[in-house]
């Protein structure tokens, strides 16, 4: 099996080559989901903690998704209780209105002039997916596989700005995360939103999120997608509203 293209500090790196192999074995189960960092378990389809915490021991890390809020305390709990440090996020979603709103977005607003857009694909030379790694971890956001972002994996959109230098400076993703026999699959993961520090406040995130949500639709046929926030985010939950 070829080596997979992973991003981050040494210990991110090898929680995703562990789960680039078990990936291999279970992304033909409904059960699993990943955008590329991790597998994780679909609740929706498998709430079974026991293999949720066996994910997280063989990765380091896993996500349980869709969790009813009013289930999640208990839930968290139990984990805590089996020795098990957890975080929580809240998820966001939308169909036919978030399609309306980012072709609004991409309508009424224009990225700066100096700037290109750049979509990864199986081509993209590897050196460009390592300055994108460079500039996404700058920005403390975790890029997924190479695989996921050239669209090996599953079906993905993956776009960056680039300056007139050729170092990206924003980027957004989205990815067919779920298995397609899912009950959830119509809703295609969304994120890895980031904007360099300097150039923040240009409106470059809004802008490559609307295009990646846009693209995964004309592409892929994708109508729907939701995303994960940590409460009280607020600069993320401006720009995900």
């Amino acid at each position: 099996m070829p080596s997979p293209e992973v991003f981050g500090s040494a210990s991110q790196q090898s929680m995703m080559r562990k789960a680039h192999a078990l990936w291999q074995l279970v992304k033909d189960d409904k059960r699993f989901q990943s955008h590329g960092r991790v597998v994780g378990l679909n609740a929706v389809e498998c709430d079974d903690i026991d293999i949720h915490t066996a994910l997280v021991r063989l990765q380091g890390v896993a996500a349980i998704n869709e969790i009813p809020a009013n289930a999640a305390p208990a839930y968290r709990q139990k984990l805590k209780a089996m020795g098990f440090k957890t975080d929580q996020f809240e998820t966001w979603a939308g169909g036919e209105e978030a399609l309306k709103a980012s072709r609004a977005a991409v309508q009424n607003a224009r990225l700066p002039p100096e700037l290109s857009v750049v979509a990864v694909g199986a081509r993209t030379p590897a050196k460009s997916l390592l300055a994108l790694g460079d500039f996404t971890q700058s920005c403390d956001v975790l890029p997924p596989m190479g695989a996921f972002m050239r669209g090996h994996e599953r079906p993905s959109v993956c776009l960056f700005a680039q300056d007139a230098t050729g170092l990206p400076v924003g980027c957004a993703a989205t990815v067919a995360a779920r298995h397609p026999s899912s009950q959830n699959a119509e809703q295609a993961w969304w994120g890895m939103l980031a904007t360099d520090v300097e150039r923040r406040g240009e409106g470059i995130a809004r802008q490559l999120g609307a295009r990646a949500m846009i693209a995964m639709h004309e592409q892929h046929g994708f109508n729907a997608f939701f995303t994960g926030i940590r409460k009280g985010n607020t600069a993320s939950e401006r720009l995900c509203t």
